[in-house]
């Protein structure tokens, strides 16, 4: 039988959120009294609440609420009631494109933030699709500058002086330099001629028989890494390839508390996903593209390979498009599904 929520307790409840920045609504300070009442060490679960809550405000919408509600003690006791078998039952997620959260840099404090997304839409205008390239052209280059290849020593000595780190050069700092330089940028055709852009400018590019191109997929509009010299206008290629990787066990610490999907993450749910993750084999994610569905000789391949997947059970099976060989116009997704029926 649950423990009723008395005036002084609910003072004291009231009170102990105030001491962190809080104010809670009436019903959910009971809402936070019902799991407490639950607990033998009342006090240690309370500030794991309030510190939960705290997290959650500053990572979602709700994060400039005068007021915190019912509804958001509720999502973050049901968080913490999780066990190892809820977290693999909800360890595959799907997130809409539209209502996916914006990650984005912030170069004068060194840090990631959440960018206010409006309402997504399927074609946007032309100056989301620039904001989109910058903001990833943004997340790969803070990405690049941390890899130990372009940390600069803390303390030049003679030894560290010159080739030991690389120095990224603007576009725009291009004209006037002599000897090799590094250039970090997008890669476009324009008249049948790559060119590489950056923030704020863009050059042609010169690849000779002595240029190096480390291997890698490349397509128009991908990020590259560069070295070469400038030389009249252009920039002659050295070597060519993709920006370092960077292991996610680096990457998580400068992220701190913002998470990539929106999600509530700290770094003790981390550690709980990590931990499933080594105990529980994952089965396979089966992703398929160009599945041209209106061809006899496609479903009869499909029925072969999900009698084939049977034993394997994968845990999603991903179509891409397109799923026609003939385009339908702006009926072509209608048209798509219905031309399931395998």
């Amino acid at each position: 039988m649950a423990v009723a929520l008395s005036k002084r307790t609910r003072r004291e409840l009231a009170k102990a959120f105030k001491l962190n920045g809080l104010t809670v609504s009436g019903d959910a300070l009971k809402g936070v009294w019902r799991q407490l009442a639950r607990e033998e060490d009342t006090q240690a679960k309370l500030q794991l609440i309030i510190d939960r809550i705290k997290t959650h405000l500053k990572q979602s919408k709700e994060r400039a609420a005068v007021v915190v509600g019912v509804d958001i003690v509720e999502k973050v006791v049901a968080d913490l009631s999780k066990d190892d078998d809820d977290r693999v039952d909800q360890s595959l997620q799907l997130f809409s494109a539209f209502e996916h959260v914006n990650l984005a840099y912030k170069s004068e404090k060194h840090e990631f933030f959440i960018i206010p997304k409006s309402a997504a839409a399927l074609n946007g205008v032309a100056s989301q699709k620039t904001d989109m390239y910058r903001t990833r052209l943004s997340l790969v280059q803070q990405r690049t500058l941390r890899n130990p290849l372009f940390r600069a020593p803390t303390v030049a000595t003679s030894r560290t002086q010159g080739s030991d780190f690389l120095t990224l050069c603007p576009v725009e700092s291009l004209i006037g330099t002599t000897g090799t330089q590094c250039v970090l940028g997008m890669l476009f055709r324009h008249n049948g001629e790559l060119f590489l852009e950056d923030f704020n400018s863009k050059i042609r590019l010169i690849f000779t028989e002595d240029s190096k191109i480390f291997p890698g997929v490349f397509t128009e509009t991908c990020i590259v890494l560069v070295e070469g010299e400038y030389f009249d206008g252009t920039l002659v290629v050295k070597t060519c390839g993709l920006p370092p990787s960077e292991p996610r066990a680096d990457t998580l610490p400068v992220l701190g508390n913002v998470s990539m999907l929106g999600l509530d993450f700290n770094s003790e749910a981390y550690a709980n996903i990590e931990r499933v993750e080594s105990t529980q084999d994952a089965p396979p994610i089966v992703v398929l593209s160009e599945v041209h569905l209106d061809r006899p000789e496609v479903l009869d391949q499909l029925r072969r390979l999900f009698d084939g997947l049977g034993a394997m059970s994968p845990s999603l099976i991903v179509f891409m498009g397109n799923f026609s060989a003939q385009p339908f116009g702006n009926s072509y997704a209608d048209r798509g599904l219905s031309l399931i029926h395998i």
